[in-house]
């Protein structure tokens, strides 16, 4: 991420599916350690992004809740 903030490109971050939620509800990740390792790793990419697109509106809405202020377009 700090090659992104050399260039002077936005960094855009689309999100086609909320991570690690997913592996979590389907039973695949349940150690707690790697668990938040991947919570910390989502919650840098959405602070470091400069826009963040959700392809569905709850998508957003998850974006939304864990970025505290941010804002998701669809």
């Amino acid at each position: 991420m700090k090659q992104l903030r050399r260039s002077k490109a936005p960094f855009v971050f689309e999100v086609r599916d909320v991570w690690p939620d997913l592996p979590i509800a389907l039973g695949g990740l349940n150690n707690r350690v790697l668990v938040g390792l991947l919570r910390g790793l989502e919650r840098a990419a959405y602070r470091a992004a400069d826009v963040r697109i959700g392809l569905a509106p709850g998508i957003c809405q998850t974006i939304d809740e864990r970025t505290r202020g941010g804002s998701a377009s669809v």
